[in-house]
């Protein structure tokens, strides 16, 4: 009786350390510590900030902002909101494809207009303007 008893116990310890869950344990994009944009809008803004850090949040099929307007050194950070896998694809940059809740940043150093779009929804088109 005792050796069952004994076996029981063992059977539900291994049971429970199984059930456990640690977040460190899950993938993750890469950290960072911009700003996450909720609003949807389709008109420029202009970004600015102590931190040279803007962001798009990438839901509904559509990149919002869909334009922005940020100044030389701004690193723009996209944020993969939708459950279907999605890119962010512009002169000089590519994110691969991002699944959801990953991340993809860029540091725009150069003047300019910079349009992208993701390359598995053509649709899908943005724009980032340097100043």
């Amino acid at each position: 009786m005792r050796i069952l008893l004994i076996t029981v116990l063992v059977v539900i310890a291994v049971l429970l350390s199984g059930c456990t869950y640690d977040s460190k344990e899950t993938p993750q994009a890469q950290a960072t510590s911009t700003p996450t944009v909720t609003e949807t809008e389709t008109a420029p803004r202009e970004v600015t900030n102590a931190q040279n850090a803007a962001s798009v949040e990438i839901k509904g099929f559509a990149f919002n902002l869909a334009s922005i307007t940020v100044k030389k050194g701004t690193t723009v950070t996209w944020t993969q909101q939708d459950s279907a896998p999605h890119t962010v694809t512009g002169r000089g940059f590519e994110s691969g494809n991002l699944a959801k809740g990953q991340v993809f940043s860029h540091t725009f150093n150069d003047a300019g207009t910079f349009d992208y779009h993701c390359s598995l929804h053509p649709s899908m088109k943005g724009k980032v303007i340097v100043e």
